[in-house]
C-alpha cells in the first residue's frame, strides 16, 4: 500500500492515489487466501466485511476473517447501530463492535446513518436498514 497508515497525504507527496475495495463474502475466503493479493479480488486495495456478520463470539468466520487481514487491509461497515434512529445506539451492540475494531484493526470503519431499530426492536418490514429522510424539517 502507498498510503501512510493514517491513510492522509503528506507535505511534498500530492494526494493519495484513489483505492478500490471489493465486499468479501464468505464463499470466496477459501480461494482468495489460496490466490493471495496479487492474484485474487481483481487487484483489490482492501476488503470490505459488514460489522454485525462478525460480531460473534468466535468459530470459523474470525479464524477466517484474522487470515484475511493478514494479507489485506480491511474497510469495516456496520449496518445497525441505528444511528437515525429515536433512541441512543445499543450498549451492547456498541461493545462488540467495539471488540471487533479492536481485534482485527481496520484501516477504516463506516457506519450507514439510518435507523434500524424502534423500541429495541428490528421492525419487520424495515429490512432492519431505514435511511434518514433528507428534508428541511
Amino acid at each position: 500500500m502507498t498510503l501512510p497508515p493514517d491513510g492522509r497525504a503528506r507535505a511534498g507527496v500530492g494526494p493519495p492515489r484513489p483505492l478500490a475495495g471489493i465486499g468479501l463474502k464468505t464463499v470466496h475466503v477459501r480461494e482468495l487466501l489460496a490466490r493471495g493479493p496479487s492474484g485474487a479480488a481483481g487487484g483489490a486495495d482492501f476488503l470490505e466485511v459488514h460489522a454485525e456478520n462478525y460480531m460473534v463470539d468466535g468459530g470459523p468466520m474470525l479464524r477466517h476473517l484474522e487470515r484475511v487481514r493478514e494479507r489485506w487491509p480491511l474497510s469495516v461497515h456496520g449496518v445497525g447501530l441505528s444511528l437515525g434512529g429515536e433512541a441512543p445506539p445499543d450498549r451492547t451492540h456498541l461493545d462488540r463492535l467495539d471488540l471487533l475494531l479492536r481485534r482485527f484493526e481496520p484501516r477504516w470503519f463506516s457506519e450507514h446513518l439510518a435507523w434500524s431499530s424502534h423500541g429495541g426492536r428490528c421492525p419487520a418490514w424495515a429490512s432492519c436498514r431505514m435511511h434518514v429522510a433528507c428534508t428541511r424539517a
